[in-house]
This record gives structure tokens, C-alpha cells and sequence, in this order.
């Protein structure tokens, strides 16, 4: 008998022992979880600090351009003037922007959603056209009493750069199909520039 009860002690102890642990290690397990929960929510708070927008969260404040409905607007945005046709052959349609950092103004009349001429001036010294193209070949041109310089391939010429006192400007006319410039002759390209002040 005595057999018996030493036997039962030993598994209730046994039993005792072992919910005991298992207690324990639940606890140490949902403290566990309790720590983990509480560094996972101090990371995401240091992450949406560091994740704040870089301009806003207004969509219409991610383009470094501000759209503009008429000359004026861009012309009051950017504290300048600027003239420019309002079409030259078929690049009959106008897209005006004065861009936010430098309050450059910058026109595009399109012919297409692809093809289109874009005119910049802004009050600076240094080449603002944003075209990187290698160009083989460099022709200085006198339009209109400024020294422009004309640049192309081939006896065509797709950028042109000035500087006209204060005041930068720079004229491309682009493909954006094959990411090749449309080129005009140097003629042409002086009869564009005749109107842009």
C-alpha cells in the first residue's frame, strides 16, 4: 500500500512539477511577447518619423513644378516677364509651369502627347535647358542682338542656350517616342527664337 501512495505522491509531484513549468514558461512566454510587442512598436514609431513625405502629403506638392492656367499666373509666380508664341506650326497646344525651387518658368507647346518644344527662362548664369545629350556639333547664331548657341547633330540643331542679362533661357524641341531630339536648321530654329523674350 505503502507502494501505491509513494507511487501517486511521486506523479502527483510529478504533475505539480510539470504545470508549474509550464505555467512558468507561459509566462515567461507572454512576457516574451509583451517585450516584443513593445520594441516592435517603438521601431514603428522611429520608422514614421523617419518615413515623414519629403514634400507633403498633398499629391499636388510632389512635382517639383507648380502648373500654371495662363502667362500671367507663371509670370506672378515667378517675378518676371517672359514672352513666347503661341504656337509654331503644329505645336499648336501650351503647357505652362513655374518650377518651385528656382521659379524658372517653363512652356511647352505640344504637337502631341510625344513631340514638343520647351522653353525656359529663369533669372540664373548657368544652363538650365535639362538636357544632357552629347551633341556633335555647336553653331553660334546672333538672333535678334543675343548670341545663341545652337546645338544638333547632323546639320540639325535641337537645343538652344542664351543669356540675356539677368536672365537664362533655353529652347529644345524633343522626341520622346525614340528619346531623340527633333532637329531643325539653324533658319528655322532663329524664326522660333525671333518671338521668345
Amino acid at each position: 500500500m505503502r507502494r501505491k501512495w509513494i507511487a501517486a505522491t511521486a506523479i502527483v509531484a510529478c504533475m505539480t512539477v510539470t504545470t508549474a513549468g509550464i505555467c512558468f514558461m507561459a509566462g515567461r512566454a507572454e512576457a516574451a511577447d509583451e517585450e516584443t510587442k513593445t520594441a516592435d512598436e517603438e521601431t514603428e514609431a522611429v520608422t514614421m518619423q523617419k518615413e515623414e513625405p519629403l514634400m507633403g502629403s498633398d499629391p499636388s506638392t510632389w512635382s517639383p513644378f507648380i502648373e500654371c492656367k495662363d502667362l500671367d499666373e507663371a509670370e506672378a509666380l515667378a517675378g518676371f516677364s517672359i514672352s513666347v508664341p503661341e504656337k509654331v506650326d503644329s505645336y499648336d497646344k501650351m503647357d505652362i509651369d513655374v518650377m518651385r525651387s528656382s521659379r524658372m518658368i517653363q512652356v511647352q507647346l505640344r504637337k502631341d502627347e510625344w513631340h514638343y518644344i520647351t522653353i525656359r527662362k529663369a533669372k540664373a548664369t548657368s544652363d538650365i535647358s535639362g538636357d544632357y545629350n552629347a551633341y556633335k556639333e555647336k553653331k553660334e547664331l546672333s538672333v535678334g542682338g543675343r548670341d545663341v548657341t545652337l546645338k544638333g547633330n547632323d546639320g540639325v540643331y535641337s537645343l538652344a542656350i542664351w543669356q540675356d542679362g539677368d536672365y537664362r533661357y533655353a529652347v529644345g524641341i524633343y522626341d520622346a517616342i525614340t528619346y531623340q531630339n527633333d532637329g531643325v536648321s539653324d533658319e528655322a530654329f532663329a524664326r522660333i527664337l525671333e518671338e521668345i523674350r
